[in-house]
């Protein structure tokens, strides 16, 4: 589990010991961030993305001027 949260949580609506992040009592669900590998996964995946437009573009501009 994250190293910022407690190993048991309470619900903030009624108390009672949620599961996975969820109450089962009344379905109120608490905030879990991203773990580290997975956002750095995501912000290779963008600039990966993001350079191959900047690539086409370059081309297409090249092409078009020549």
């Amino acid at each position: 589990m994250n190293k910022h949260m407690p190993e048991t949580l309470h619900c903030k609506r009624c108390k009672t010991e949620m599961k996975n992040g969820v109450c089962p009592a009344c379905g109120f669900r608490v905030y879990v961030p991203m773990d580290e590998k997975k956002q750095n996964k995501i912000k290779f995946v963008l600039t990966c993305v993001f350079m191959a437009i900047l690539v086409v573009l370059f081309v297409v501009l090249q092409i078009k001027n020549g």
